[in-house]
């Protein structure tokens, strides 16, 4: 899933008066679909883009969004190995802490849509205190300080291949890089 998606469905639908959730990857435990720092946006509704783990949670993610969207404040809830929730189990037996950030204005969505657009790194810094996120105008490794309940968020801007030539080795190379 492009990151661009996901933070222009945040900005789309907090301009259209929705409230949302950003839905962030903190800590994985054995093995995992996705790495730390992967995102889902949620809308308060029910709608969603993005994937924390192949399909096997996003229903409970969302009724999680849901939840804290309500509350108006961050939260951090496990999945899988040693969550609170003893039906739901990861087909790779591991275990995921996501990071849920309630949005009420899309400062934060537009500052990353902004950078991705421009091509710069950035980072996004996310507490389960009810403090709002920070954007990070450079980038920043991803990591999860759980005694301190604070995940930063590094991104780099997608790859881009540029070929240069002619012919049918520049065609299907053009077609593999897509």
């Amino acid at each position: 899933m492009d990151k661009r998606e996901i933070f222009a469905f945040l900005v789309d639908r907090l301009a259209g008066g929705r409230r949302v959730a950003l839905v962030s990857l903190v800590d994985a435990f054995g093995s995992s679909m996705r790495d730390p720092g992967a995102h889902m946006a949620v809308d308060e509704d029910g709608a969603f883009v993005g994937s924390l783990s192949g399909g096997c949670i996003e229903r409970a993610v969302i009724a999680e969004a849901g939840d804290a969207i309500a509350e108006g404040a961050p939260r951090v809830t496990r999945f899988g190995q040693g969550s609170r929730y003893i039906d739901i189990r990861l087909p790779c037996g591991g275990g995921l802490d996501l990071h849920f950030q309630p949005l009420t204005e899309d400062r934060l969505p537009r500052q990353a849509l902004d950078a991705i657009n421009s091509r710069q790194p950035f980072a996004l810094e996310l507490r389960t205190e009810a403090q709002p996120p920070s954007f990070i105008p450079n980038w920043h490794p991803t990591g999860w300080d759980a005694a301190n309940g604070i995940a930063t968020i590094g991104h780099w801007p997608n790859p881009r291949v540029l070929i240069v030539g002619h012919g049918a080795v520049v065609a299907k190379l053009a077609e593999q890089a897509r």
